[in-house]
């Protein structure tokens, strides 16, 4: 068999020697047949990279690697932008070159070949019933002293859920782009990487093979050993999600696969109740029996039995950690009690992750316990998005592998009718005026500071233009801090608390919604804004990543950054006030409630 290996290198020095005599010892190790083309894309390395690799070339002999071990080396350097275009420049140059080969994967200059490598590959091919489909081989990896610390099958990944990207979490496994080898056939359909991506570039790759041919998974084949190492580029989970997504959508995948098999419920038990100030979970638990408790005491002692197949859905914990200390220890203590009751009882325990900490705790130790406790206990963990999963393993430094389900915060019904001539009124607006709004009341984690300042800003360049804020101040808030945004010019507020229509109509009306966070993880008020048509100005925080995904949806700024968040103003004000209304947002994108609690429950 011919194998065409490409290893882009850039400063990998140290390893280089390794990685080097591995593939030696592997060419050793085979069928004496078999043909390596090894191509070394160098992007121009600082390091002692070149002078290695021509150091061991010389050692052991050009004519003796190529005649006697049928390895071909060829070390070539090129400026290039990452790995995948190194990669690329690899590919490019077997075809000017005219490399024959019948399948090729890459090895990164850090990572080692197995010894059974290309003896097992062959074999794997001979097996596999399509010899043009991706072939997924065992998960390996190693330390960086080159130990073994992983060897085990790959995960079957439902074939539906690799277009959807919904396996990552559900199923607590990745694909191991170094369990890969791709026959030729295949890669020549599929054609180069995208060099614009710098760590989903494999993933994007793998998708569009898996578009052509569904991979095959063979438990024997041993392809490379993959070095975990400190620092690696591939840590950055956050970027790579980000690029994930990207990459998603340019190769047209799906929405989450909404699973057939979800459980059969009976009553769902959700704690704390909202539904008479938040209309997430009135919306989400809409055509199911439910019931909500408002306080832990009410669900203590008033909640009916639970019966097997009920289900108990915690939402937030703001009503146990922001009580006294000594209190919130006693309440936390039976409350736990009874989710592990309920689970004896047979109930599903839910639990959805609005944000990775309480904005009103008032001790920071007692809510991290909890959440661990609930990491280990809940069946499911609910999050909106898959970056809100990346923040919280940063946070806790753990999750509930396996037991993560992944269903975007549904939008919103769209106000109809216009709105009331005195609400507008108690606003100082008149119809027709422009204006923006600050959506929710007004809290401390949602930067006031930068708030203010986005406020005088507005007040100094658009004069014209009324600013409502459209929620009450919290009692967490001192009157100092109340005034310093009340006091500014050409702000309003309501000194009654506005309905659900009302507070829609105003958000649909306005020119663009104002939001500011210190941090946030999920913002239903974001959620809110789109789902009335109505572009958002937000910190680069979370979900809202995915909320404003281009100019169509708003601007995002960059919270240690003010001329970003003045920026994002002006780009906004430019399109509303050249017109005489606003460019409506569509609410196609958005998602619908419908889909979400069998996405949780699945």
């Amino acid at each position: 068999m011919k194998f065409l290996i490409v290893t882009p290198n850039f400063n990998s020095g140290k390893y280089l020697a390794s990685t080097f005599t591995r593939i030696l010892e592997a060419k050793k190790c085979c069928d004496k047949k078999h043909e390596v083309n090894w191509i070394i894309m160098d992007a121009c390395s600082r390091d002692q990279s070149i002078h290695i690799l021509r150091y061991l070339i010389s050692s052991y002999g050009f004519y003796n690697l190529r005649h006697n071990l049928k390895l071909n080396i060829q070390v070539e350097i090129a400026k290039d932008k990452g790995m995948y275009e190194g990669i690329n420049n690899g590919l490019m140059y077997a075809k000017e070159k005219s490399i024959d080969y019948d399948c090729f994967f890459w090895l990164n200059s850090d990572d080692q070949v197995c010894l059974k490598s290309f003896d097992s590959i062959e074999q794997a091919f001979n097996r596999a019933a399509n010899k043009n489909a991706l072939i997924i081989g065992r998960g390996i990896d190693i330390d960086e002293a080159s130990q073994v610390i992983l060897d085990k099958p790959h995960p079957k990944i439902l074939f539906e859920k690799v277009f959807s990207g919904d396996f990552n979490y559900t199923s607590g496994e990745w694909i191991k782009a170094e369990s890969c080898v791709f026959p030729r056939g295949l890669v020549e359909k599929v054609g180069l990487f995208n060099q614009d991506l710098r760590l989903a570039g494999d993933y994007e790759y793998i998708v569009r093979c898996s578009k052509i041919a569904e991979p095959e998974y063979d438990d024997e084949c041993y392809a490379r050993e993959f070095r975990r190492c400190q620092g690696q580029q591939s840590s950055d989970l956050r970027l790579y999600e980000v690029e994930r997504r990207k990459a998603l959508e340019m190769v047209g995948s799906h929405r989450q696969v909404i699973s057939e098999n979800s459980p059969k419920i009976g009553t769902i038990y959700f704690y704390p109740d909202y539904t008479s100030g938040n209309s997430y979970q009135e919306s989400l638990y809409e055509g199911q029996i439910s019931k909500g408790f408002a306080t832990v005491e009410d669900l203590l002692s008033k909640c009916p039995k639970i019966e097997p197949k009920d289900v108990l859905h915690i939402h937030w914990l703001n009503d146990i950690i922001r009580r006294d200390p000594e209190v919130a220890k006693d309440l936390m203590k039976k409350f736990e009690h009874f989710i592990l009751e309920s689970k004896k009882a047979g109930a599903l325990i839910v639990w959805t992750i609005h944000n990775i900490h309480s904005h009103e705790s008032r001790n920071s130790k007692l809510e991290r316990d909890a959440y661990e406790f609930l990491i280990k206990h809940c069946d499911r963990c609910h999050m909106h998005d898959v970056l809100v999963v990346y923040e919280f393993n940063e946070y806790y430094k753990t999750l509930p592998w396996g037991r993560i389900r992944i269903a975007e915060h549904g939008a919103y019904a769209k106000a109809l009718g216009p709105q009331s001539k005195s609400i507008l009124a108690e606003f100082g607006i008149c119809e027709g005026d422009k204006y923006i709004v600050v959506p929710g009341q007004l809290r401390k984690y949602k930067n006031l500071p930068l708030l203010r300042k986005a406020l005088e800003y507005i007040g100094k360049n658009y004069p014209d233009v009324g600013i409502c804020l459209l929620g009450r101040p919290h009692p967490e808030l001192k009157q100092k801090e109340i005034e310093s945004i009340y006091s500014l010019s050409n702000v309003f507020h309501s000194r009654s608390r506005l309905n659900n229509d009302d507070y829609s109509r105003l958000v649909r009306d306005s020119l663009f919604s104002l939001l500011t966070y210190v941090n946030i993880s999920t913002s239903g008020s974001a959620i809110h804004s789109l789902s009335q048509g109505t572009k958002i100005i937000a910190p680069r925080l979370g979900t809202l990543q995915t909320c404003v995904t281009n100019v169509e949806y708003g601007y995002l700024y960059s919270n240690d950054n003010l001329d970003s968040l003045y920026e994002a103003i002006d780009m906004m004000f430019a399109e509303g006030l050249d017109g005489n209304s606003k460019q409506e947002v569509s609410t196609d994108r958005l998602a619908q409630w419908s889909t979400m609690l069998p996405r949780i429950l699945a």
